[in-house]
């Protein structure tokens, strides 16, 4: 899973600002490893807290498909 500093850094780089309660909401399970995946507030539907800030809800999808193509990468 890609580091917090990661997600930060593409908040940076697409918005101009971090997220930091997006993804410490998003990796709240991660201790699970890679099944927190599979559980809320890992899901799409977590997604729905950001609807009223455009900028939030984008980095939440984008956190998700980060974690999601690191993933993918480390089955390979």
């Amino acid at each position: 899973m890609p580091s917090h500093r990661i997600h930060r850094a593409l908040d940076r780089l697409m918005f101009g600002e971090e997220f930091k309660d997006v993804h410490k909401y998003l990796d709240a399970l991660a201790g699970l490893g890679s099944r927190h995946r599979k559980v809320p507030p890992h899901d799409m539907l977590s997604l729905l807290l950001y609807t009223q800030d455009p900028k939030k809800l984008a980095s939440g999808y984008l956190h998700m498909l980060l974690d999601s193509l690191e993933a993918l990468k480390k089955k390979r």
